[in-house]
Parts: C-alpha cells; sequence; structure tokens
C-alpha cells in the first residue's frame, strides 16, 4: 500500500500541475522525511485542499511517519470527502464498510460513496452499487439503483464495475432498462 500511494501522490502532482508548497510535501516525502511531509500536506489541507487532506488521513491510516491513529485518519478521509476530493469519499466510506474498528456500518459508508459518486469517482460508484445491489447491513436492496451506479462507473472507466454490470442485467434484466 506505502507503493501504491506514493506513486499516486506523485502521479496526481504531475496531472494537477502542483503549487510550490505541493512540490515540498512531494520531495519531503520522497527523501523519507515523513514527517516534514505530514506537516505540509496538513498546512494544504487546512487551505481547503481535499488531495492533502486525504494523504494525511493515509498516513494516519497506515502509521507513516505518525502513530497509526484510525480516528485522525477517519476525521481526514471526511474532511477530504467534504472538500470534494473524489477518492477520500471513496477510502471514508472502505473504512466504515470495511475496517475491523468501523466494519459493517453500510448505512454510513454509503453516504460517502453516494458523495464520491456525485463527483464521478467510479471506485465509489461502484461501491455504491454492490451495495445497492446486495442490500443488507441497513442498506435496502435496490437493483435500479445498483445498475445506475455502476454505469456511472463504467462511464468514468471502471471495468470492475462493467462485470458487475453485466451480471447484474443478466440477473436482473429489469434493473437495467432505462
Amino acid at each position: 500500500m506505502r507503493k501504491i500511494t506514493f506513486i499516486f501522490i506523485v502521479l496526481i502532482a504531475q496531472v494537477s500541475g502542483s503549487s510550490e508548497l505541493e512540490n515540498q510535501a512531494i520531495q519531503a516525502y520522497e527523501s523519507g522525511d515523513t514527517t516534514t511531509a505530514i506537516k505540509l500536506f496538513k498546512e494544504m489541507s487546512r487551505s481547503g485542499n481535499g488531495e492533502s487532506s486525504y494523504h494525511v488521513g493515509t498516513f494516519y491510516w497506515e502509521g507513516r511517519g505518525v502513530q497509526r491513529n484510525v480516528l485522525q485518519a477517519e476525521k481526514y478521509l471526511r474532511i477530504s470527502c467534504q472538500q470534494g476530493y473524489k477518492e477520500g469519499c471513496f477510502e471514508i466510506g472502505n473504512l466504515y464498510q470495511n475496517s475491523k474498528e468501523y466494519g459493517g456500518d453500510f448505512p454510513r459508508a454509503l453516504r460517502f460513496y453516494e458523495k464520491g459518486c456525485k463527483l464521478r469517482g467510479m471506485r465509489s460508484c461502484n461501491a455504491a452499487g454492490v451495495l445497492y445491489n446486495e442490500g443488507g447491513g441497513g442498506v435496502v436492496a435496490n437493483k435500479r439503483k445498483a445498475s445506475r451506479r455502476f454505469q456511472i462507473a463504467v462511464d468514468e472507466g471502471s471495468r470492475i464495475a462493467k462485470e458487475n454490470l453485466k451480471s447484474l442485467c443478466i440477473e436482473t434484466p429489469g434493473a437495467c432498462r432505462k
């Protein structure tokens, strides 16, 4: 996960035309100075940068450069989603759905997945589709909603959602009619 997160940070920075502060945070992270990286990401988070909030949340979740702290991870991932960062919405939803600390809070997870889906986050849309498709854990099954969420994820390029949509349409053809 650490290597994936690092690659993700670098790619986002290259695509987004990073600010000088972002460049400093990335350089600190690349050189192994996670304390400085976290400090800089927190500063950008306070300025409303959802991506930076996401990175701080993942540092706390994974215990990189800080002691692992689930409450701080939850806080920063939630802030990231509130700041409009779709990956933050997926991760906080995933935390509520699957972590040992919060796992099984499907309605809460679904709220964050739905917000991420509105931001066109394919992972959030697919996750919402799965919850609607399967139902349970306080989420009412709704095959039409599942189909719509999978379709958004497909439109955003998700191959997994494409397979999920295909299976849903075979099992429940009426759910896939427009």
